[in-house]
Order: C-alpha cells, then structure tokens, then sequence
C-alpha cells in the first residue's frame, strides 16, 4: 500500500520544506542512487558544519555523521550506507579522517575541481604543505611489530609512554 499526499500548487511566498541538496553534476555521475542521496546529505550537514565552525588545522570543513544516523535517516540498513560511503570515498567524492575505535570519523564532502572557481584554484594551488614528502608521524610515536622493538639497540624508548589509557592514535 502506498501512501498519499494531498497537495496543492506553490504559491510566489510559499517556503520550501526542508530538503536534501543534489548538486547538478551528481545527476549523471557514475555511482549508485543511495551514494547520491548519502551524498545530499553529508553536502547538506556540511552548511551546518560552516556554520558551527567544524574546520580542521588546514581550514576544511568537515562533518560528524555516524553510519547509524544515516542510516536511520535516510531508512537504509548500516550496510548500505558503509557501500554508499565507499563508492564516494572511491569516486572521489568523500575522504574520512579516522577518530579512534568507537568514535565517529570525521567526513569530507569534496567537490570536483572542475566546479571550484579560479580563484579557489590558484589558492589551493600555492598553500604549501610543510608536511609533504614526510611521514605522517614522528617515528618514534609509531605502534611497531615485536620484531622491529628486538632490533632495535636503544633499549631506554618506551614507544607506549605517550599516549594515555583508553587513548588511540
């Protein structure tokens, strides 16, 4: 059984509900409906990430949306939502920042260069990484094997010691 709606012509005051953004290039972009629908809505949470001023250490914009939630509001099973998210991060539409176990990543709603203006461009262009070309981490902050510990001749390191219990990295 289907449900039905009673409805009635906009009027030229008539508000908008609220509603899920699906940017034009989307429409014929080469991944699955519930991708663009999960899409709307990570793009639509990151107005509200803008707005609550949820920026990284590099000025980006990112979002807090557990698998859970959205699936929960988009009535899709956690499984989907995980495949939707992963043709996105795939597609190149999405990047995640793990937070440690238990904790929600933060997301990254990206837009194809081909939509940024000039402008936007020629800044991303020159920002300059001081990281790049470099781990990501120190090597003494690093988790390593067994193996690599008994190879080592500093004995004195305690690699463990700077992380407090319960804290990932």
């Amino acid at each position: 059984m289907t449900d039905t709606i009673k409805g009635r012509p906009m009027k030229a005051d008539t508000h908008l509900p609220t509603y899920i953004p699906i940017p034009n290039f989307l429409v014929n972009f080469n991944v699955s409906q519930t991708a663009k629908l999960v899409y709307g809505m990570l793009l639509n949470r990151t107005t509200l990430s803008q707005k609550n001023n949820m920026v990284d250490e590099h000025g980006d914009v990112y979002v807090i949306y557990t698998i859970e939630h959205l699936a929960h509001d988009l009535g899709r099973s956690k499984m989907t939502i995980k495949n939707a998210e992963r043709e996105l991060v795939e597609a190149g539409l999405l990047r995640k920042r793990r937070n440690g176990y238990r904790r929600a990543n933060d997301l990254y709603v990206l837009l194809p260069e081909s939509l940024l203006t000039d402008q936007e461009v020629s800044i991303r262009q020159k920002e300059k990484n001081p990281d790049k070309g470099k781990n990501s981490f120190r090597h003494t902050d690093r988790k390593h094997s067994p193996n690599y510990l008994r190879k080592t001749n500093d004995t004195t390191t305690n690699y463990n010691d700077s992380y407090a219990e319960g804290e990932s990295f």
